[in-house]
């Protein structure tokens, strides 16, 4: 490699990265296994301390937010590989466990949903879960509504995907037959 010249190499791509990489799963961990550890923790003592209606609303919450807490765990563990395994092997890592555990958490939400709307939700007259059925309600919702944004996006990417081929294909397709079919 001649002076000057910038070594863009896989590995050299890697080893750069691994800082800020380690350094966003570290930060990452910390806040978010904070959050979630404080959310299990605090909704496991409401759930022993309050009288259950009809549907347990924190028992829901609590396995909610553990979820949320094992995604968190699970994806830390790539801080571990980063010096031993290249930045795809990495990242296909992430991508999984995010997979995995986003699919967990919206059969989870789900299961919140039957749950709200079946006749054994008494839950709006017990004060003592009202506040946590809202919370409940405001996760279902917002899960749906990031759910439905990103069927969209997926959906819009589709059809622009789509457009660029059919215009790619068309030009192709100008080429071959201006220059190889003589």
């Amino acid at each position: 490699m001649e002076d000057g010249e910038d070594n863009l190499s896989p590995e050299t791509i890697s080893r750069s990265m691994q800082g800020p990489l380690k350094a966003k799963l570290c930060c990452d961990f910390w806040m978010n296994g904070i959050l979630y550890g404080l959310l299990v923790l605090i909704s496991d003592i409401y759930r022993v301390k309050t009288d259950p209606c009809g549907i347990d609303v924190i028992f829901w919450c609590e396995i909610f937010f553990a979820l949320l807490l094992a995604k968190t765990i699970m994806v830390f563990f790539a801080w571990f590989a980063i010096n031993s395994c290249s930045g795809t092997c990495i990242s296909k890592y992430y991508i999984t466990m995010s997979i995995l555990f986003g699919v967990l958490i919206f059969g989870w939400v789900v299961y919140g949903s039957v749950l709200y709307f079946s006749d054994d939700n008494d839950c709006q007259s017990n004060k003592d879960v009202f506040g946590w059925l809202v919370f409940m309600v405001i996760i279902i919702f917002f899960t749906f509504f990031f759910v439905l944004l990103m069927l969209f996006l997926l959906c819009g990417l589709a059809c622009l995907m789509c457009c660029i081929g059919k215009e790619n294909a068309d030009k192709s397709k100008d080429f071959v037959d201006k220059y190889l079919t003589k």
